[in-house]
């Protein structure tokens, strides 16, 4: 019953992205989900996705450094527990191949690309070697997440730059 014409509602501004079955749940019931609980729903939803990919800037290396530190050391535990060194992996390679593989797309790829953006947004707060330190890790990040998605290993992918967790100390 909605006045907006039939050839606007397919622009993107009224539309909102759902499984078939909330579709019909939603279209089918109008009263118990208005266009503005529907917007809303829509807004909120585009603003914890933009929340994923922008990443915050700080006034201080402390605040930074604060911020980054649990995504190192999640991803680190990750690497000591799974990684292709590890003693699981010289025990069971095969089952730790397969949970590498697992939480380095679950996890070490988004945690890696927060950093980077969180270390790119705050550049300003690096020093010049920091900065290049910085630029060994986006090498590293571009090359592990390009062998981990395409499955076509690299070997000459360059490793975690050392000392790069202790940035902004």
């Amino acid at each position: 019953d909605d006045a907006l014409p039939l050839n606007d509602r397919d622009e993107f501004e009224n539309i909102i992205l759902l499984c078939p079955t909330c579709h019909t749940i939603i279209d089918k019931n109008p009263k118990l989900f208005s266009k503005e609980t529907i917007s809303k729903w829509k807004k909120e939803h585009e603003e914890s996705i933009k929340n994923l990919f922008i990443a915050p800037v700080f006034d201080t290396r402390e605040q930074i450094r604060q911020y980054l530190v649990p995504l190192f050391v999640e991803n680190k535990a990750i690497f000591n527990q799974f990684g292709p060194y590890s003693k699981n992996a010289e025990m069971d390679k095969m089952a730790t191949e397969l949970e590498w593989g697992r939480l380095a797309l679950q996890k070490i790829i988004p945690n890696n690309r927060k950093i980077e953006a969180a270390v790119n947004m705050n550049r300003s707060l690096l020093n010049e070697d920091e900065f290049k330190l910085f630029i060994q890790f986006k090498l590293h990040r571009e090359g592990f997440e390009n062998n981990k998605l395409s499955g076509d290993v690299n070997s000459t992918v360059p490793l975690f730059p050392t000392g790069f967790e202790n940035i902004f100390k």
